[in-house]
């Protein structure tokens, strides 16, 4: 899953290696301001019905990929 913002303005996060830091970082998203928080899209693989990846795909596909 990859999760696109538009901030206006400086904004981080913490680099996210669990479920918790996962958490953390869409609160601090969802907590923004409607005057900087421009969009949010949430990009999900496989995409279309019917998309299949097995876990040898997942792994050469997305090798920085965390367990969450």
């Amino acid at each position: 899953m990859t999760i696109l913002a538009g901030i206006v303005g400086k904004f981080s996060l913490a680099k996210i290696n669990d479920s918790q830091d996962l958490k953390q970082a869409l609160q601090q998203i969802g907590s923004m301001g409607g005057d900087r928080l421009l969009a949010v899209e949430v990009i999900w693989t496989p995409q279309s019905e019917g998309d299949i990846l097995s876990q040898d795909d997942i792994l050469a596909n997305y090798p920085d990929l965390k367990l969450v």
